[in-house]
């Protein structure tokens, strides 16, 4: 029975569980993943939130933290640059020199 039930973890309901973090486009995986993965199986969705209620502090990721302007790095994002006429007139001549 461990074996199986270590092999059902590590395979089938982590690929799940990874699954639905990619589908949320996220890199982290959270409490609600794992719910989702478990909403078929009653009991184990019962004893799921019981925890997650006993332990708000630990699984309240409903709280969202403000956002600032920087990235990852903690440098503030940039923009692109437009790109300079030059190299679109460049482009232009180029498709005209081609269809003629």
């Amino acid at each position: 029975l461990t074996d199986l039930t270590y092999h059902f973890a590590s395979s089938s309901l982590a690929n799940d569980v990874v699954a639905f973090s990619k589908h949320a486009r996220r890199q982290t995986v959270k409490t609600d993943d794992v719910l989702l993965v478990c909403r078929k199986n009653k009991q184990v969705m019962k004893e799921l939130k019981a925890i997650v209620a006993e332990n708000p502090d630990v699984y309240n990721e409903t709280a969202k933290k403000p956002r600032s302007n920087t990235s990852k790095r903690g440098n503030v994002s940039k923009k692109k640059p437009p790109k300079s006429k030059s190299k679109a007139k460049k482009h232009h001549s180029q498709k005209q020199s081609l269809s003629s």
